[in-house]
């Protein structure tokens, strides 16, 4: 019974112990192999002391360690705080030290910008996956393989913190969006239900680690026993490369924002009935213009299309699935709610109104956040009281709905 993120790889790797659960260039790691190392992983931050609740921050570019880092940091009762490798030093102390972060795990690959992240002071006191010569207490990868395959029984429950996404900050700091066990499974169940994600799936995971949008690679795909490929950094900004990776990876389903699919079409890269194995693409953080659906469409018969909704802070709410080919002048609708989850519309002045009446939308999910890191203030400003019943709703701020 899954009840907690953890779970996920547990039951996977018994179900398909030898299956490739990941996959980044030619290299590739099983469901067991993945359970046995994000196992390691949890085991070294117990041993440094690391309680339950506590944040550990995962400073990785693109690869196969990403996955053993999320498991094994919740496996260990943490809450995973994913950091970009290549955003300003200056980002990245805020955020190590908004969440009070002690442990990092990384990889060679990054050494540099992490010395740079740490050459000014900051709480982090030990590092998983390389040795920064700021810090003392560090352990390679090489070196957290010799760790003991045996889990430690850590009492978590559904309700505790499992991530901590922070969003862009172009409006202020950025803000920590807390998500437990449930909101996240409930999101993994979710979408592995929707879009009938099953065992013999290869999901090409194109978002970094540190968008919200890479939970559908990292946990529904695991859940279902799927294979998921990280697309590697250069093919994100090659589409001729990015491409031939479709093509050779023979993936099956497809989730990332509209951009990089136009910047296929435009590139003349889809060619008619390519990609054949194919057969459903997932969009969402912008809106695609119709006349490149239409266009993708006719290129691509064989393809399902459906436009994701929802912000980081639900993780998704509602969904619409492109059935037939759209005429030009047909705006696409954000749809409906998605599964156990409540939509009202309110005006200005918070009134409820009636379905075909303008206004803001708020959702009430089994995905949504637990409010924000550190900020009661926004969390209150974000969320609206229902009294009858007394249950909290997340606004959708600007967007407005008929």
């Amino acid at each position: 019974m899954h009840y907690i993120l953890p779970h996920i790889i547990e039951e996977s790797s018994k179900k398909y112990p030898n299956k490739i659960a990941f996959r980044y260039k030619d290299q590739t790691i099983s469901y067991l192999q993945l359970y046995r190392k994000s196992t390691q992983v949890s085991n070294v931050l117990l041993h440094w002391g690391v309680k339950r609740g506590d944040r550990v921050g995962i400073y990785l570019d693109r690869c196969l360690e990403n996955a053993a880092a999320i498991y094994g940091i919740m496996s260990a009762g943490a809450a995973y705080v994913p950091l970009d490798p290549f955003a300003p030093a200056e980002r990245t102390r805020y955020l190590l030290e908004d969440c009070t972060i002690q442990f990092v795990i990384s990889n060679p690959n990054v050494v540099r910008p992490l010395q740079n992240v740490l050459s000014e002071k900051t709480q982090v006191s030990g590092v998983i996956g390389c040795k920064p010569k700021e810090i003392e207490k560090t352990i390679s990868w090489e070196e957290v393989g010799q760790m003991s395959e045996v889990k430690e029984a850590i009492p978590i429950l559904d309700q505790d913190l499992a991530y901590i996404m922070y969003t862009s900050g172009t409006t202020g700091n950025p803000k920590g969006i807390m998500h437990t066990h449930r909101s996240g499974l409930e999101y993994a169940k979710l979408s592995a239900d929707l879009y009938k994600v099953n065992k013999d799936d290869i999901i090409g995971n194109h978002a970094s680690l540190y968008v919200d949008i890479s939970t559908f690679g990292y946990f529904s795909a695991p859940l279902s026993g799927a294979t998921t490929v990280i697309i590697p950094e250069a093919h994100t900004k090659m589409p001729a490369s990015l491409a031939r990776l479709i093509e050779k990876e023979k993936l099956t389903i497809w989730y990332s924002v509209p951009l990089v699919l136009i910047q296929l079409l435009q590139n003349k890269l889809v060619k008619k009935d390519s990609m054949s194995s194919l057969r459903w693409v997932l969009y969402g953080g912008e809106s695609f213009p119709t006349k490149h659906i239409i266009d993708l469409k006719k290129l691509w018969p064989h393809v399902r299309f459906s436009n994701v909704y929802g912000p980081a802070e639900v993780n998704q709410c509602t969904y619409h699935h492109i059935e037939s080919v759209p005429k030009i002048d047909d705006q696409i609708p954000i749809g409906k709610a998605w599964g156990n989850t409540e939509l009202l519309v309110v005006d200005k002045q918070d009134n409820e109104l009636t379905f075909g009446n303008t206004g803001e939308l708020l959702v009430r999910t089994s995905t949504m956040m637990n409010g924000y890191w550190r900020r009661p203030d926004l969390t209150a400003k974000a969320l609206y009281k229902k009294e009858e019943p007394q249950v909290l709703l997340k606004r959708i701020t600007g967007q407005e709905i008929l």
